[in-house]
C-alpha cells in the first residue's frame, strides 16, 4: 500500500461514515486490503488496478460508499479517523508492506 496523505485519511473517514459505527473495524479492514491488493497489482503489472486503482487509500476507497466531509471539527471526524488509523496501525503490526 502507498504512504497514506491528509487526502487518503479523509477519504478513508468518509467511508468509515457511510456505514454503521459497529461496521467501522471491517470497513476499514475492507478498505486496507483493497489499497492493497491494487499496490501488489500495480507493482506486478506497472498498470492501476482494475477495480481499486494504484495502491492509495484514496483510490481504493472510490469503489466504497461514502458520505461528504464533515464539517472542521466535528467529532465523528475524529472517532471515525481514530478508529482507522488503529485498524491500519493494529495491521501493520503484522504486516510490513
Amino acid at each position: 500500500m502507498r504512504p497514506m496523505l491528509g487526502a487518503d485519511l479523509d477519504r478513508a473517514v468518509c467511508c468509515l461514515l457511510a456505514v454503521p459505527r459497529p461496521l467501522w473495524p471491517e470497513q476499514a479492514t475492507r478498505l486496507i486490503a483493497a489499497a492493497q491488493v491494487a499496490d501488489r497489482y500495480r507493482k506486478r503489472t506497472r498498470q492501476p488496478h482494475p477495480q481499486f486503482g494504484n495502491g492509495s487509500v484514496i483510490d481504493a476507497a472510490q469503489r466504497f460508499p461514502a458520505v461528504p466531509l464533515p464539517r472542521p471539527g466535528d467529532p465523528a471526524y475524529y472517532h471515525a479517523l481514530a478508529e482507522f488509523l488503529r485498524v491500519y496501525l493494529s495491521q501493520r503490526g503484522h504486516h510490513n508492506s
